[in-house]
């Protein structure tokens, strides 16, 4: 399955006297449905700046990043999922360089 996500958002206002200016982000990903109850995740993001001409690197650039995971079926109501998100940015400061997370999701009946 191949999945893909743009956004825009156009901002208001001011920030520490620094204007707003629009942004994007997109996404793409790509999932492999290893069994019924198990799938793998790869996934590469991109998030524009609302900042321009302030003259430091960590606010006038945008993040890039890629991310992998898994999502477990535990139950009928019960998913496990697993990822690591890695920065592709070599900018000190611009996102965390490395994230790795877990979480339980239970599902309601509807």
């Amino acid at each position: 399955m191949v999945y893909g996500n743009l956004n825009g958002v156009v901002p208001t206002g001011r920030i520490a006297g620094m204007p707003l200016q629009p942004t994007i982000s997109g996404i793409v990903a790509v999932e492999y449905l290893w069994s019924e109850n198990l799938s793998f995740t790869a996934q590469f993001d991109y998030y524009s700046t609302p900042f321009h001409g302030v003259g430091t690197r960590t606010l006038d650039k945008g993040v890039t990043e890629s991310a992998m995971g898994f999502s477990y079926r535990l139950t009928q109501h019960l998913l496990w999922q697993g990822y690591g998100i890695e920065n592709l940015d070599f900018i000190a400061g611009s996102a965390a360089d490395f994230t790795l997370s877990t979480m339980l999701t239970y599902r309601f009946e509807s």
